[in-house]
């Protein structure tokens, strides 16, 4: 949870509204730095706001994860990629979720092999993205599916899968999730000794008609690939620190 809420603090655009906010706490004093300022913050928005700067962040974690690997896996794991939680009665999940869902439907009908979805609540009167994605898959048609729903980060939810496959005698996973999180996924998981084939989906890197003009969409992409270098470089350090814990 403490995580989360620093990546919205410290994160686009959280962190220009308190680089912006301290700018003008500081322009009574020292002026001259309060404009360097609002011009390096006001440029740092206008380069992660346009597509070919988002493309460039993107697409070093998306590439390597392109069409159907080799070999062939004994369960589909499907990790949670965020829910809405005010939404009674109804399977509401995010944009990224419901793609990592039908993908793993794809990937079922296919195998068909027994389907973990991961995902815990970040409430306790919230449902859990698990739950939510298992009446999904089972609305699908998707025969048998396992709930995880104790994690709420990928570190954990690596930890509970490998549990769970322990259990029931199985040694690889074909891993669904978004394209851009995969290479995070991949190490937690493999840094548990689980082996994993990946299936990426989710593709975000993309050019835009009019590259240069700022969007929410190309900073929403730059916000996400910042997340994902930061967990990355989180993950070695813990490697570093603490060996033998796993990222």
């Amino acid at each position: 949870m403490v995580e989360k809420i620093l990546t919205y603090i410290l994160f686009p655009p959280g962190g220009f509204v308190i680089a912006l906010g301290i700018s003008l706490f500081l322009w009574p004093r020292k002026p001259k730095v309060a404009r360097a300022l609002i011009v390096l913050t006001t440029l740092s928005l206008y380069l992660l706001s346009i597509s070919p700067v988002a493309k460039l962040l993107l697409s070093p974690l998306e590439k390597p994860y392109q069409g159907m690997p080799k070999g062939k896996g004994d369960v589909i794991v499907v990790l949670g990629g965020g829910a809405y939680a005010h939404c009674k009665g109804e399977i509401c999940l995010s944009c990224s979720s419901t793609k990592r869902i039908v993908r793993a439907y794809l990937l079922w009908k296919r195998t068909p092999l027994p389907v973990i979805v991961s995902g815990g609540r970040l409430r306790k009167f919230h449902r859990s993205e698990a739950e939510i994605m298992e009446e999904a898959l089972k609305a699908l048609g998707v025969k048998e599916v396992i709930r995880e729903e104790s994690s709420i980060n990928t570190r954990q939810e690596a930890e509970e899968v490998g549990k769970i496959m322990r259990e029931h005698g199985w040694s690889r996973a074909y891993l669904v999730t978004s394209a851009f999180h995969m290479r995070r996924a991949v190490f937690s998981f493999t840094a548990r000794g689980i082996k994993v084939l990946p299936v990426a989906t989710d593709f975000r890197a993309s050019s835009q008609a009019f590259p240069l003009l700022p969007s929410t969409k190309a900073l929403d992409d730059s916000f996400i690939a910042l997340h994902e270098y930061a967990g990355l470089f989180y993950y070695w350090l813990r490697k570093i620190l603490l060996p033998g814990n796993g990222p």
